[in-house]
């Protein structure tokens, strides 16, 4: 799973996150009030991402693909002490490499971890 750093910026029953990299993801997890400000981490499996042109969970410029047959696994150079972020896109997609590009997720599959724990189970 992509774990990707972040901060909640609207508290509901679906918690909207910024994130590090500018990004902005939603997730089908309630917060509350408390938690607005909280530092997160939005987890992300790589099957999960979609190309968006519009918003996005995560923008990166793609340093390796890998085709697989029915689909194609795109790794994205990072930099510091980020950790890795790959997709899993179908299709094949060689043309994406060295592009910039940008991602989301459907809010249902966006899970959001705080202090080590899911929200989900809270």
């Amino acid at each position: 799973m992509n774990l990707l750093p972040g901060e909640t910026v609207e508290p509901s029953h679906h918690t909207k996150v910024k994130l590090r990299n500018g990004g902005i993801a939603m997730s089908a997890y309630a917060s509350t009030h408390a938690d607005k400000g909280a530092k997160v981490n939005v987890g992300i499996r790589p099957e999960d991402f979609v190309e968006t042109n519009e918003d996005y969970a995560f923008v990166g410029k793609v340093d390796i693909t890998e085709a697989r047959g029915e689909v194609t696994l795109l790794n994205f150079a990072t930099k510091g002490d980020a950790d890795p972020v790959i997709a899993k896109l179908p299709g094949i997609h060689a043309e994406l490499r060295h592009t910039e590009v940008r991602l989301t997720a459907d809010p249902s599959k966006v899970h959001i971890f705080m202090k080590g724990a899911s929200l989900l189970y809270r």
